[in-house]
């Protein structure tokens, strides 16, 4: 049970059908670690073993953290370019990450269970419950309302899961290509019985604007808990997928909203450089850290955590920090000659990499956008005023003479800004590798071999799971 639901009063007063919710929310989450994606939600369709029918039901699905706000997918950030794992670490790595670093064609290695594809189906199972349950029960709380938020919330979530997927399984979106390319399964039913085949990425993409521009009709401006979706953090995945699509106005007007709502910034010369935890916890659902718009973290692997990782960072990105850029000390601590990854949203002692969605990611996009949109003043106005916040007192603006010079400066600070959140930094190599200005070939050396990643290589696409496509037959990705 999420801590807040023991620490609010409204969720001690429960009808047993309520608790008996609980106590199979529960135990799903002590389950999922062992069940492949099929098992699980075979018993979580089990209506034997709860109907939910009252909002509070609904909102409790929503609600239970373990599922909807943990275990992000984050395997894609593992092939990035910004850490290293140095040949003896990387003989001890289990299989997966091992694969996955290589950029193998055979990632999986016979794994029945791939978290980074089975969580996101699971999100959206529980979503689908409760879109489903909110359909046929007409459901109204408990003052005659209507239960706008609640379906508002189901709505993001799918959409959020389904953006994480595509990011892995599917190929950038491209316009021109989008309708043919394969895209994912768009389950959109809680009946696991029901076979779906691969949507195009067009389909993919037009099912995640759908949801989520209806979530952000349906939710609250902000909401009481991180954890729970709200308008502004649906209008922030909207800029998000509207960049990826390269609809650059559209992102800008998304960013925009977004901003208007919250447009709060950390000033890290408040936080310590010293502390090896040196953001906020997020405690009860909320955190002092009024960057964050929706609170999600990754899975946590050896190479992708923060603190203790056996992935180090990047040399070359490291020394791009100016002296007086606290990031340099706030994000990175010594390990040995390298550094290695602290800086994470995630907050505390936590050592997932965040997952959610952040006003810092939202001002590196309204700033690329304007650029791209030859917009110079307003592209270093927003890049500026993010910096500011970043560098000690005395900080100089950046300046650019053209559109050109600013969108370059941007793409570099948006590497030193976002350095493991989330995939952001996988989603950047597979976009920015469609233009050749920013396009990057990246290399791998374990002793005597070497291994590449050329710009638009058909491994920048995961290979569905061989597990799944024994339960739901559909092509697989080139590799």
């Amino acid at each position: 049970m999420p801590i807040r639901h023991r620490m609010t009063l409204k969720y001690h007063i429960m009808t047993f059908k309520t608790i008996r919710f609980y106590l199979f929310i529960a135990a799903s989450a002590l389950f999922q670690s062992s069940c492949n994606e099929g098992e699980w939600l075979d018993i979580s369709n089990n209506k034997a073993l709860i109907i939910p029918s009252a909002p509070e039901d609904f909102q409790a699905i929503l609600d239970n953290e373990l599922i909807m706000n943990q275990s992000y997918p984050v395997i894609g950030q593992m092939g990035a370019d910004n850490g290293f794992i140095p040949q003896s670490a990387f003989i001890s790595l289990a299989g997966l990450e091992k694969q996955a670093y290589i950029w193998s064609a055979d990632v999986y290695e016979g794994r029945n269970a791939v978290t980074d594809w089975n969580q996101p189906y699971k999100i959206i199972e529980c979503s689908n419950i409760v879109l489903d349950g909110l359909n046929k029960t007409g459901s109204k709380d408990a003052d005659g309302q209507g239960v706008n938020s609640i379906k508002g919330a189901a709505l993001f979530f799918r959409a959020f899961a389904f953006y994480n997927l595509a990011q892995l399984f599917c190929k950038p979106y491209d316009g021109a290509s989008a309708a043919a390319d394969p895209g994912i399964p768009l389950r959109l039913s809680s009946d696991v019985n029901v076979r779906v085949p691969r949507a195009t990425v067009k389909e993919t993409y037009e099912r995640i604007l759908q949801d989520l521009q209806l979530a952000e009709s349906l939710l609250p401006v902000s909401a009481p808990y991180v954890t729970r979706p709200s308008r502004a953090a649906a209008c922030a995945l909207l800029a998000k997928v509207y960049l990826l699509m390269q609809d650059y106005e559209k992102a800008l007007e998304y960013a925009g909203k977004t901003l208007e709502i919250n447009a709060s910034l950390l000033d890290f010369n408040t936080l310590s450089t010293a502390a090896s935890s040196p953001f906020p916890a997020v405690t009860n659902g909320a955190t002092p850290n009024t960057e964050i718009l929706f609170y999600a973290r990754c899975i946590v692997y050896n190479s992708m955590r923060a603190r203790g990782s056996i992935a180090k960072i990047d040399t070359a990105l490291y020394k791009a920090y100016a002296d007086a850029d606290l990031r340099k000390a706030i994000f990175y601590a010594a390990s040995g000659n390298y550094r290695v990854f602290k800086g994470t949203y995630s907050g505390g002692s936590i050592t997932a990499l965040f997952g959610g969605l952040a006003t810092n990611e939202i001002y590196m996009i309204q700033a690329e956008c304007s650029a791209r949109l030859n917009d110079v003043p307003n592209a270093l106005a927003s890049l500026n005023a993010l910096l500011q916040k970043r560098y000690r007192p005395g900080f100089v603006p950046l300046t650019a003479g053209s559109a050109e010079e600013a969108l370059r400066l941007i793409v570099t600070e948006r590497r030193k800004e976002l350095p493991q959140t989330a995939q952001v930094r996988w989603e950047d190599l597979r976009r920015l590798n469609r233009d050749p200005r920013f396009a990057l070939t990246l290399k791998r050396q374990i002793g005597n071999e070497g291994f590449s990643l050329p710009p638009e290589d058909p491994r920048y696409v995961l290979p569905i799971p061989d597990y799944e496509l024994a339960l739901n037959p559909m092509p697989q990705n080139e590799r």
